[in-house]
């Protein structure tokens, strides 16, 4: 050993892992935003005296572990030192375990202070500040140094139990990250530029946008160098972030491919891990919430070790079998895990939300994080509501999320050639609200007419469920030997899941979606089981009040107010939805733009290059493609 400290922790960290006990109760525990807690720390620091320091930046050790911290307040001359809390309604509706977890928590900065500062004794105040009032309730309560210490210690020792083994795995893991091979053995065409881009970016601390087209193994394109970066720059933990669940899925089975033995953990949202939903969050209403904190330890560690031996993420189900094997509430559970992964899968609002966990966990433990933000072109939108990837044009992207002026930039090649992919625009047809009448017929004829020439399965995107139920129905009205199947509103999991399922080698028919939703991204239907697309709209968003005032803005500060709110926005979903098609070098497929103003010059410059307008050279053998080989 070089007689460097094994382990750092946040304050917050150590007292919430080894002081928390009892129920879990959220009556008291919704907070204010973290723009009112800053500013209600700011109110109640400016009413203290010229002597007292605010923000004072706290470290301690006790043996190899060394505690870091800011306590809120330190009054020298009053020997005091004081902990803010902020919260909206009654006092009196505050639980004692919350109190009690608060008290730990100054008692920690309180021996801190001690050390740091020489005293032998010091006054601890919780100041709770209620933000509707503005008034403060103060309790004070005084303790030797001494005591302090041994407080602090204890709860050292408890956490250096876990600690010590998190340690000496995290050694293992990061020398299997750096002997790791990239585990496929050659690149594919263009994951190589892209990898090398990902791992220089880590390794020089700074952002990176990278479009890469579909079928380059761009998730193990991105993650591979970013888990390879780990080791050198000391990165705590890897984030791959997602808008929707196919993309999670896809991430959690890439991970399992990596040759190396990570801790990955999958969030998925509360109303989606939920047992009880129609119970509160508390003890005196869920039973899986009561003595939560108390059976926490075992259901952590039944859940981690269970992970280890079997070499499996933690994904929803076995989260929820250790959760209830020990009787905790699976989805609480999976938010004490996301403190001890190496690699993280959730959703885009559990890091860029106002209150997001990870962001939050982040910022209390000090954590060095390398984020991946897959199909980052929805974050745009996502975040406007705060919750392949196609980023072009560049600067409407680095813009609107916010990159620094130096960020990076990578454009992989594809690797697919132009004649996979036959590409006919139907310049006839008009699909604007205005014309929608008009448009059904043409449009089911066009469908019919393609399925019979070459039959196999095929997806047909409308801009809404009320156009595409207009257009099935008329479909199967006209045409009822083409099968079909829809997406329906508010579509469940599994009902995902089962229209994707039918999209069989040999399987037959045509799938009706909405252009920008579940199925238009992240939906991998190699081969046979998807050989072309209907895409039978620009996907633009609609006018309305608020997409009007958002064009204003984005015209006075880029002078591309239609642009960036409708044009980039609706082109965006097309590609994605077209990208379905050719997921490998060996599919061929077709695609059908309607819409007359797909023929535009400005509308065909967005559209990825290697879209060819000629027919495709089929194989020889058309059963790769149409199953029996009828023409």
């Amino acid at each position: 050993m070089d007689g460097s400290p094994l382990y750092t922790v946040a304050v917050r960290e150590l007292y919430e892992f080894t002081a928390k006990h009892g129920d879990l109760d959220l009556r008291f525990t919704p907070s204010p935003s973290a723009e009112e807690g800053v500013a209600g720390h700011a109110l109640v620091q400016g009413r203290r005296g010229a002597g007292y320091r605010k923000e004072v930046p706290l470290q301690g050790r006790h043996g190899e572990l060394v505690v870091r911290g800011r306590a809120d307040g330190v009054d020298a001359a009053r020997r005091r030192v004081g902990e803010i809390k902020t919260f909206r309604g009654s006092l009196d509706r505050q639980r004692p375990t919350h109190r009690q977890l608060h008290w730990a928590q100054i008692k920690v900065y309180g021996w801190l202070v001690c050390s740091s500062e020489g005293w032998d004794a010091a006054e601890l105040a919780l100041v709770y500040l209620d933000l509707g009032s503005q008034e403060e309730t103060v309790l004070v309560e005084r303790c030797t140094a001494e005591d302090l210490r041994l407080h602090f210690e204890a709860h050292c020792e408890r956490f250096m139990v876990w600690a010590s083994a998190e340690v000496a795995r995290r050694r293992q893991l990061d020398a299997a990250l750096e002997a790791m091979r990239f585990p496929f053995g050659d690149f594919r065409h263009g994951q190589r530029p892209l990898a090398e881009a990902v791992f220089r970016a880590a390794t020089r601390g700074r952002c990176l946008m990278a479009q890469a087209p579909t079928g380059i193994g761009k998730t193990m394109g991105t993650l591979f160098p970013m888990l390879k970066a780990m080791p050198t720059q000391h990165l705590d933990r890897v984030f791959f972030l997602t808008a929707k669940t196919s993309g999670r899925q896809a991430a959690l089975d890439t991970l399992a491919q990596v040759p190396a033995p990570l801790r990955v953990l999958e969030l998925v949202a509360r109303d989606k891990s939920c047992e009880h939903p129609d119970r509160a969050c508390h003890g005196d209403s869920c039973p899986l919430a009561r003595g939560f904190y108390d059976r926490l330890p075992a259901a952590r560690a039944q859940a981690l070790q269970e992970q280890a031996s079997a070499e499996v993420a933690l994904t929803r189900d076995a989260v929820r079998q250790a959760a209830l094997s020990q009787g905790v509430c699976p989805y609480y559970l999976s938010q004490e895990l996301a403190r001890w992964a190496d690699v993280v899968v959730g959703d885009y609002n559990y890091y860029f939300d106002h209150g997001g966990l990870l962001h939050g966990l982040t910022q209390t433990s000090q954590w060095r994080v390398g984020l991946l933000v897959d199909e980052a072109h929805n974050l745009v939108e996502r975040g406007r509501r705060m919750f392949s990837a196609t980023l072009l044009p560049r600067d409407y992207h680095a813009e609107l999320l916010g990159l620094p002026r130096d960020h990076l930039w990578v454009d992989v090649e594809s690797p697919f050639q132009s004649a996979q992919l036959q590409v006919h625009t139907a310049a006839h047809i008009s699909t604007r609200y205005r014309d929608r009448a008009r448009s059904l017929a043409p449009i089911a004829d066009l469908i019919a007419e393609q399925f019979h020439q070459v039959p196999g399965n095929y997806l047909a995107f409308q801009s809404s469920h009320e156009y595409l139920e207009q257009v099935a129905d008329l479909l199967a009205q006209r045409h009822p030997g083409v099968p079909q199947w829809r997406q329906s509103r508010r579509m469940s999991e599994r009902g995902q899941r089962e229209f994707l399922e039918r999209f069989t080698d040999d399987g037959r028919g045509v799938g009706f979606a909405v252009l920008g939703g579940a199925f238009s991204e992240g939906v991998d239907l190699p081969g046979r089981r998807l050989i072309g697309a209907f895409v039978a709209t620009l996907g633009m968003p609609q006018v309305n009040p608020i997409n009007e005032a958002l064009r204003a803005r984005m015209e006075a500060l880029f002078g591309a107010g239609y642009d960036y709110v409708y044009f980039y926005p609706g082109l965006q979903k097309v590609v994605q939805a077209a990208g379905r098609v050719i997921r490998t070098t060996e599919d061929f497929g077709v695609l059908h733009l309607i819409d007359d103003r797909f023929a535009r010059p400005e509308v065909r410059r967005l559209l990825p290059p290697w879209w060819s307008s000629s027919a495709p050279r089929w194989p020889r053998d058309r059963s790769i493609v149409h199953g029996d080989g009828d023409d």
